[in-house]
This record gives C-alpha cells, structure tokens and sequence, in this order.
C-alpha cells in the first residue's frame, strides 16, 4: 500500500489549553453511572461529545478536536444539564423551571461557549467541561466568519 502524507496534519492527543472554547454537541449516549462515585451505581446519564470550533477569540488552532462532558440526572447534579439546555437556547428560562421534556438528539449541532480546564487522569492531562453558556452576538463577531 502506497500512501502520500504530504499536508496531513498531525494531530497531538495532548490536552488543550485551560480556557473557553467554541463548541458544538456531535454525539452522545446514554448511560449509567458505575458506582465508582458519590451517587453509586444505576444512575442515568448523558455522556456528551463536543467537537471544538475555535476557541473563543476565532484560533481555529484546535478545531475539530474532541471534547467530553457528563450530565448525571440526579437531583444534586441536574445544574450541569440545565446549564448546557440554556446555553444551546432552545428553552426559556420559565421552561428550565420546572419539569421538561426534551431529547438530547435536539442539543446537537448547536454552537455554545464551553469553560475547559485541565486536570490530571491516570498520569495524563486531560480535559474537562467545567461549564457552558450561550454563545453571544459579541463573541460571534469577535470570532467572524468561522462560525455559521
């Protein structure tokens, strides 16, 4: 087999830099949590995949990586999946009150702004969503033509 490689980035599985990201929701499952945690075994979640954009001021230098973040649906951790379903915009704050039905199919696609941090994971640096927001008017024109 005969393969040209000419222009082919390479691509580093390092951790990105601490920092805010534009982001979009690509892909997700659900599961159920381990039991390793505080919460214990069986409890559902929404294991979500998120593919950068550029980062927040329109440095496409990371686009296309991936990024993980999970939403536990238990009632200590539901602010992390109101926090995501205000930020993709699709709900008004009345609706984010009280009970709702929304399939997670419908958050995909959609550009939001993602805080990532660092940490340390089995001797690696690895990446966390520690939150999300909407992504402004102010930052879509900071960031110009990289976004739809």
């Amino acid at each position: 087999m005969r393969i040209n490689l000419t222009d082919v980035d390479d691509r580093s599985f390092e951790a990105l830099p601490a920092g805010k990201y534009i982001v979009k929701a690509t892909d997700y499952e659900l599961k159920e949590t381990s039991g390793n945690g505080k919460l214990g075994a069986g409890v559902p979640m929404i294991n979500w995949e998120f593919t950068v954009v550029t980062d927040i001021h329109g440095d496409d230098k990371y686009a296309s990586r991936k990024l993980w973040m999970n939403t536990v649906i238990h009632e200590k951790t539901m602010f992390n999946i109101k926090g995501l379903l205000r930020a993709v915009g699709l709900f008004t704050d009345e609706q984010l009150e009280g009970e709702l039905d929304f399939e997670p199919e419908d958050v995909l696609n959609i550009d939001i702004i993602a805080q990532v941090a660092q940490r340390e994971y089995n001797g690696d640096m690895t990446n966390d969503i520690k939150r999300t927001r909407a992504l402004s008017e102010a930052d879509r024109e900071e960031v110009g033509s990289l976004l739809p």
